[in-house]
């Protein structure tokens, strides 16, 4: 269902897991197939270019995945490259320049993308930088028995974060399915599977870290932190109203060994330098709240001893495991209202039962008055026979009278389905 006023039209199909797309500056589009889904084995992914029989080019391949962000800047095409499974465990992320002659630059490497996140948007900024981001290893900053991409193939992979924290030394047991025989394992936040953490550690920050925003030049030179304490964040955008960074950040899930219920998916407009929370604050609020305890579960406490000051409240909270992805801005009032955000929420993934169906939508967001409205809307989740089935990124066009939603397709129960991903295109009428 879309909001009266405005016609849907399918422009292409066949697409296997795309997760984002992007325009050059003719106005074409491009589009990312990530090479990955949870649920298969770590693949290649590679970029379309979309053509005007509703056919698509592939234009570059053979990019670790899954690849999770595209741009172009001065002719090359900058691709976010999540190689899992493929590079050492300390860091596997990479972002590629490809040049127009198909030469090809590793210009960042070593992100730490092993593990549940990867990379975001990778975005070029009012300052001529690149910013992406590199999301959490874990759920909630302990390795456990929800990790089994990083059990299976970087063991020792963990979170790592971006200034130095000193741990109060709580630890979490479980059964140990790296051992031969029958027994327990004991694990610490911001350590490997099976490694305690003891009171006054002090694990040290660096700058390959995990729930960070990053900027670098063009070249990969110069790579900073712009600020920290994420868990996901998958979508990011400069508001051309202000020039702020604003982003959007996954909620934790009811899983692993320290389970988290009930956290929203929301949105921050960044301040340089500041700290968003993770793992001690989740939307803005301290994970000792009775909301955040999932029933028949430990009551989630505080990992770190005097953690930073928070850097801001969300500009808003979005439903809880509605998994809002890549969003865009409106410029264009005869589309929509300037400055109103759309948002492209792929939908729950079966953590957590809830009364209405999370995600399966567009939804439009008010940063003036904070009011969320469905834009589009897929009630029927994966049994629609119409589609768009899961959106995963909403770009507009440089006029901005043209919405295009990425649809990712039918993922199941982490049985994701090649072929059944498609782009659209919406316009007001």
């Amino acid at each position: 269902m879309l909001e009266k006023g405005y016609r849907l039209t399918r422009i292409a199909t066949g697409l296997t897991f795309p997760t984002v797309m992007t325009f050059d500056p003719q106005g074409t589009v491009y589009v990312a197939e990530a090479g990955f889904a949870y649920g298969t084995e770590p693949g290649m992914g590679r970029v379309l270019r979309l053509e005007s029989d509703g056919s698509f080019t592939e234009i570059a391949s053979g990019f670790g995945g899954p690849v999770t962000g595209i741009a172009w800047h001065h002719g090359d095409l900058y691709v976010a490259a999540g190689n899992l499974g493929e590079k050492p465990s300390d860091g596997c992320g990479e972002i590629i320049r490809v040049s127009p002659d198909g030469t090809r630059q590793t210009i960042v490497s070593g992100l730490r993308t092993c593990g549940d996140h990867f990379t975001g948007d990778i975005l070029f900024g009012p300052d001529g930088k690149l910013y992406f981001s590199v999301g959490t290893a874990t759920n909630s900053a302990v390795v456990g028995l929800d990790n089994m991409l990083i059990l299976k193939h970087h063991p020792q992979f963990h979170d790592v974060p971006a200034r130095d924290l000193e741990l109060i030394g709580t630890n979490f047991i479980t059964r140990d399915p790296l051992s031969d025989q029958p027994g327990a394992a004991v694990t610490g936040a911001y350590h490997a599977f099976g490694v305690p953490s003891k009171s006054g550690d002090i694990v040290k920050g660096r700058l390959l870290a995990n729930g960070v925003i990053y900027r670098c030049n063009p070249d990969g030179s110069h790579l900073q932190i712009v600020a920290d304490g994420f868990r996901n964040t998958f979508g990011l955008r400069f508001s051309p109203m202000n020039g702020k960074l604003i982003v959007t950040d996954h909620g934790a899930d009811p899983r692993g060994s320290r389970q988290i219920k009930l956290d929203w998916d929301k949105i921050w407009e960044v301040t340089p330098g500041g700290w968003y929370g993770f793992p001690e604050f989740f939307s803005g609020l301290p994970v000792t709240l009775p909301h955040f305890h999932a029933a028949e579960q430990a009551k989630p406490t505080f990992l770190i001893r005097n953690h930073p000051p928070l850097a801001a409240q969300p500009l808003a909270r979005l439903q809880p495991h509605s998994a809002s992805m890549k969003f865009d801005v409106c410029t264009n009032a005869e589309f929509g209202s300037p400055g109103e955000l759309f948002v492209a929420q792929f939908g729950e993934s079966g953590f957590e039962k809830t009364e209405e169906l999370p995600g399966f939508k567009v939804v439009s967001v008010n940063l003036d008055t904070g009011q969320i409205s469905n834009f589009l809307t897929n009630p029927h989740g994966e049994s629609t026979k119409q589609g768009p089935i899961r959106p995963i990124d909403v770009k507009f066009n440089a006029e901005g009278n043209e919405l295009y939603l990425v649809d990712f397709g039918l993922m199941g129960k982490h049985n994701p389905t090649p072929g059944t991903g498609s782009l659209w295109k919406i316009v007001k009428i």
